[in-house]
């Protein structure tokens, strides 16, 4: 079923390309941040995977791995606890924020967010959840 449900995410994700490589130029260009808060009632899920970014061939080799949790926080993902939160330092711009469930290794919600410049932009998983409903 994660295999599934990474080939899916694969498919929305050849919309929204990341920008990760940094550029040159002049001056200091301070990197923005995405803050996931994990505000799901504990009844409904526990513990979540965040990922952001993931290129077609990123989610198809997570999905192919012998471990895919392992594959998962490889390619940048992270696991939080419900009322915890994580944060991604990313470049200014779109991005794709994609939430699972370790338990059932589907996709629970997956949105895009913009964030400026030397700014934080969070994004709390109800409102992701509320998006994909």
């Amino acid at each position: 079923m994660f295999r599934l449900a990474c080939l899916a995410l694969a498919a929305v994700s050849l919309l929204s390309t990341p920008a990760m490589a940094g550029g040159g130029g002049g001056g200091a260009k301070k990197d923005a941040t995405i803050r996931f808060v994990h505000d799901l009632p504990t009844t409904a899920i526990g513990r979540v995977g965040v990922i952001l970014n993931q290129t077609p061939a990123q989610l198809t080799a997570i999905a192919m791995a012998m471990d895919p949790m392992a594959a998962f926080t490889k390619a940048g993902g992270k696991f939080v606890d419900n009322g915890q939160s994580a944060s991604f330092r990313v470049l200014s711009g779109d991005h794709t924020v994609t939430v699972i469930s370790p338990m059932t290794l589907g996709i629970v919600a997956q949105g895009g967010t913009n964030v400026a410049k030397g700014r934080t932009r969070e994004v709390k998983a109800s409102v992701l959840s509320a998006m994909a409903n």
